[in-house]
């Protein structure tokens, strides 16, 4: 029987297919009776005439059938369509464990929650006498409530035979595999089974470690070039210890895989369950003690930690909270490495920024404080307690004063500071786009008050700022310093705007030195002789000698995939005496989803990737996307066809990481504005035109070194609106007319941020997104006058789009997409919005075509990380 979409299969309607694997093909079906949506695995033809692939696959049904547990995937049903035997199984929605690994390590938290997940589905099959013996990353698949284990093709009873036919025709028992045969995926098999010898739930355990070390490391825990170099490395060899490339993984994790991948399976952890419990208790440790869950680099028994975490939570329970202060002093006083993890919404990735306190107890993030606003976000570490701080509504980039008091920030163009204890507030001067500050211990702040300027100096009482750095180019950039301890010096990023490299250099208040430190850029700090950076989103610590401004030695890392962004030259770390916080965030995958019916469906030429910046031509055929490299850690334009499988790469500047194109309302030609980062990290800017399709292009007449977005191409073709990035005014909209002199006009231009600019289609409206407020939100005016304003959003607001009538204008709140409805009229009104539901949420970006189309990317694995303390951080670099 032939399986397309539109076939049935007994109920069953063929929706589209999912994929295949060793059993067979896995199709997107509908339960036309409870008209629910299922995965159909079918077997196929040349397989169902083999006797022993068809005994496998009854065997699966009777495996799965057995098995009732949150963490295994669902069987609904079996059966048999015209000599087509089929699975009806639970439709998994999220992305297999080898998709997320193909990213990179995962975060400890998730490492411990999936573990334990896998752990307790192996041991539900296990005590249900199956042994899976193909547990691998890609069979397991990551959803909203965590990981599901699935495809038992392999799977064996180990308490009765399988049932097969002779060719005779006699019914007989007897093994499915014979001796010698094996079975499975090579990286993840135990030795006896590359041995041929006889599985048990030990090599599905040996295979849960090879999946632990994986997902810690990132790296599988034994390769080799040929598979005969592979099995010997799996039957001798050993993997490198998970610390060498995770410092900071607790020993007692590192204990569980080292125990699950030994040789002899007499040798390995007995049960999953055992397994299930030791990383429950690795993620607990420390809970009872009301403060966040710590993992220990030294491991303690069981019996003193939990009446430790018994008696401390019982003194907590009477309000004794001075014990949390003694809690925290003891752990740093003992000089092990500690663990936790601290939740908290951070804002957005251009805002995200953390500080810790002098004394080390303290810690300021910006945080989202609800309706779409960021604020100032205090922990304190001694007594667990988190608040906002009242003032400092739409700030960032904090920094602390020497003594810990006071909280130097940017708001509303201004540079501000705020007494953490009695809120009193204080505006120093303005910093229209401030890029970063440092306090000095004489009571000078150095801070970078915009883009394209250099770094000022203040004093904390306020007063007429002073530059400190000097500008070769009216393209480069000074950002986030970093005081030394002498409070005369201090670190600084340099950069030409739009590179994707720069340096790490010293300075002095006084201006006499300048010089290179290191060959790239990063936010820094400094503890006691070591500096710490960001390279490759890897957090890394070099010893420095502050006093000669020297580095010493070479670097080591401390933790991998620390947030980051490019084109700030900042990670989202922080470090004071012995307390170390950083943000994991590995960067996120995007999949192009597209809506033109009642459901969304995944683009045809869209694999997930790093995307952003999407452009969709006016018909809905085309989509031009911003794609990221890793391998070569740069980025470039793409076009895609949508309803094809036809990818076409439209620059090649290489770095172009802001780069930005819209189409023209014929949809045969695009404009295209590219920041290209050039060799010696220099950088260059160009705006032009060229057919969508690729070939000449036609360069705009004006240039700039400011940052500029391509909002909107209007219907008539004559009129393009653009935001460009000003040194006073910050983000404007402006207007270029080709058939005039294409020079950029100003129309919408104030203190605040403007920008996302769109016409309405009869030209008569402009739709944009404004922070006036504080916070981001959709505003209409009147063209071209510009001399009206309605606000349309009221929860926060971004990214407006009309639809193709004009009767409808869409816009983003927070991961979703919603629409209001629009009046006709003399003056602009619209009714209150509503989510567009087929989208669904984390949805990072979308555009709406003319015809009606709407193209979304959406993140896969979207899970927010929580910030990372890492107590005694410096033990993990003695030696080095």
């Amino acid at each position: 029987m032939s399986i397309e979409p539109g076939s049935r299969l007994g109920p069953y309607e063929i929706v589209s297919r999912i994929g295949a694997g060793g059993m067979g093909e896995v199709w997107r079906a509908r339960d036309t009776r409870l008209d629910r949506q299922v995965a159909i695995k079918v077997l196929p033809a040349a397989l169902a005439a083999n006797e022993q692939f068809r005994a496998r696959f009854e065997r699966e049904a009777k495996s799965i059938s057995q098995l009732n547990h949150p963490h295994v995937c669902t069987l609904f049903d079996i059966g048999h369509e015209d000599g087509t035997s089929y699975l009806v199984m639970e439709l998994l929605e999220g992305e297999s464990l080898a998709e997320r690994l193909a990213r990179g390590p995962l975060p400890l938290p998730e490492v411990l929650k999936y573990g334990m997940q896998m752990a307790a589905a192996l041991d539900r099959a296990h005590r249900a006498s199956i042994v899976h013996r193909d547990f691998k990353p890609g069979n397991v698949v990551i959803t909203k409530s965590g990981a599901k284990l699935l495809d038992f093709g392999l799977a064996k009873s180990s308490s009765s035979p399988v049932v097969a036919v002779s060719n005779e025709g006699a019914t007989e028992h007897r093994p499915l595999t014979q001796e010698g045969t094996i079975l499975g995926t090579f990286q993840y098999m135990a030795p006896e089974q590359l041995a041929g010898e006889e599985a048990d739930a030990r090599s599905d355990i040996f295979a849960l470690g090879a999946v632990l070390y994986e997902m810690i490391t990132g790296r599988r825990a034994f390769e080799g070039k040929t598979r005969t170099s592979l099995i010997a490395a799996i039957l001798s060899g050993e993997p490198p210890r998970i610390t060498e490339s995770q410092p900071i993984t607790p020993p007692a994790l590192e204990h569980v895989v080292t125990k699950c991948l030994a040789k002899d399976p007499e040798d390995r952890w007995q049960s999953a369950r055992d397994i299930a419990e030791e990383l429950r208790w690795i993620s607990e440790v420390g809970s009872q003690a009301g403060v966040p869950a710590i993992v220990t680099r030294t491991r303690h028994s069981r019996r003193n930690w939990a009446a430790a975490a018994a008696v401390l939570g019982l003194l907590l329970a009477i309000g004794a909270s001075v014990l949390c202060a003694s809690f925290y002093r003891r752990l740093r006083e003992a000089r092990r490495v500690t663990q936790s993890e601290i939740a908290v919404t951070l804002a957005s990735l251009q805002d995200a920024q953390v500080s810790v306190s002098p004394d080390g107890r303290r810690i300021l993030a910006v945080a989202a404080s609800g309706n779409n606003n960021t604020r100032l976000w205090l922990r304190d570490l001694d007594s667990g307690q988190s608040r906002f701080l009242a003032g400092t509504e739409g700030g960032t980039l904090p920094f602390w004063s020497p003594d810990g008091s006071t909280v130097g920030f940017f708001a509303g163009a201004k540079l501000k500071t705020i007494n953490v204890e009695s809120g009193a507030a204080q505006t120093l001067c303005d910093a229209p786009f401030g890029r970063g500050g440092s306090w000095s211990s004489s009571g000078e702040i150095v801070f970078a008050p915009n883009i394209f300027q250099p770094l000022m100096k203040v004093g904390e009482n306020g007063g007429t700022p002073v530059a400190v750095t000097k500008l070769t180019d009216s393209r480069m950039t000074h950002r986030n310093p970093l005081f030394l301890p002498d409070g005369k010096h201090f670190l600084y990023c340099s950069a030409l705007g739009g590179a994707t490299m720069g340096t790490l250099r010293v300075g002095s208040v006084d201006g006499h030195l300048d010089r290179q430190l290191l060959d790239y850029a990063s936010t820094s700090a400094y503890v006691d002789g070591w500096l710490l950076t960001t390279r490759d989103r890897n957090l890394v610590a070099q010893r420095f000698d502050a006093d000669a401004l020297v580095l010493k030695g070479r670097p080591a890392a401390i933790a991998q995939d620390v947030e980051w962004y490019v084109a700030r030259f900042k990670g989202v770390f922080s470090a004071k005496g012995d307390t170390l916080v950083y943000h994991h965030a590995p960067r996120p995958l995007r999949k192009i989803m597209i809506l033109d019916s009642a459901a969304p469906r995944a683009a045809t030429s869209g694999d997930p990737a790093y995307l952003a910046f999407p452009s969709v031509s006016p018909d809905g055929r085309h989509l031009i996307v911003n794609r990221f490299d890793p391998a070569h850690r740069n980025s470039d334009l793409w076009l895609y066809d949508l309803d094809g499988t036809s990818n076409t790469r439209l620059t090649f500047g290489g770095g172009n990481m802001e780069s930005s194109a819209i189409f023209s309302p014929d949809n045969r030609s695009v404009a295209i504005f590219e920041y290209v980062a050039d060799a010696g990290a220099t950088s260059r800017s160009a705006f032009s035109i060229q057919p969508a399709g690729g070939g000449t292009r036609e360069s705009l007449s004006f240039t700039t070194g400011s940052y500029i977005q391509v909002e909107d191409w209007s219907r008539d073709g004559r009129t393009l609106l653009i935001t460009e990035q000003r040194d006073k005014s910050g983000n404007d909209i402006e207007v270029i007319h080709l058939d005039g002199d294409r020079k950029p006009l100003p129309l919408v231009q104030s203190d605040a941020d403007e920008q996302g600019a769109r016409f309405s289609p009869d030209g008569r409206w402009m739709a944009y997104m404004s922070n006036a407020t504080g916070r981001a939100e959709v505003y209409v005016t009147n063209y071209p006058s510009a001399s009206g304003k309605w606000q349309v959003s009221t929860n926060g607001g971004e990214r407006p789009f009309w639809s193709a009538d004009g009767k409808q204008l869409y816009y983003q709140e927070n991961d979703h997409v919603v629409v209001a409805a629009v009046h006709d009229g003399p003056s602009f009104s619209a009714d209150a919005s509503h989510v567009v539901e087929a989208l669904g949420d984390h949805i990072a970006d979308y555009a709406v075509a003319q015809n009606g189309r709407i193209v979304a990317l959406r993140e896969i694995d979207p899970g927010s990380a929580p910030l990372t303390l890492v107590l005694n951080w410096r033990e993990l670099l003695r030696g080095k």
